[in-house]
């Protein structure tokens, strides 16, 4: 059964939410509803870093809901300052900010969600091994190996 993932963008990002939503349909056992608009608060904004924190940007999401957020701006959390996007509980953020738009974006995204979904990073090629940088991030593909497959396929059921 497919699980309903609430995607949320950034106005800066609203020409790319139509394929946003098709890659997450098509490499996750999803089906997306596209709820709308949604900024950044400024209170999320950490000036010495001038990036944007995650952890704060990820409250206030349902808690009884799967949500996706994808924003244009830098991110970081707790302990990590160069990420591509971020998951906590049942919501993730998913920058643009490193990746452009484009199947970067689209791995990320996958790869938050397949969080979301109980998967674990990979060491497999496979859009669930971590991407510590650019360059490992469009060295994987954007495809689930056939064990995350098996794993995700039996948490479903």
């Amino acid at each position: 059964m497919k699980k309903i993932v609430h995607l949320y963008w950034q106005e800066a990002c609203a020409t790319g939410v139509p394929d946003m939503a098709l890659a997450l349909n098509l490499y996750l056992p999803v089906a997306v509803i596209e709820e709308g608009v949604r900024e950044p608060e400024r209170q999320a904004f950490d000036t010495a870093g001038g990036v944007y924190d995650a952890a704060y940007l990820l409250r206030g999401f349902p808690e009884r809901a799967l949500s996706i957020w994808l924003i244009r701006e830098d991110i970081s959390y707790p302990g990590h300052d160069f990420l591509f996007g971020a998951a906590s509980r049942n919501a993730a953020v998913v920058s643009a900010f490193r990746t452009g738009f484009g199947e970067n974006l689209h791995k990320e995204a996958c790869h938050e969600l397949g969080h979301l979904l109980g998967l674990a990073h990979c060491e497999n090629p496979c859009f669930m091994r971590a991407s510590p940088n650019l360059k490992r991030l469009e060295a994987k593909p954007l495809s689930l190996c056939p064990e995350c497959y098996s794993r995700l396929e039996k948490s479903s059921t």
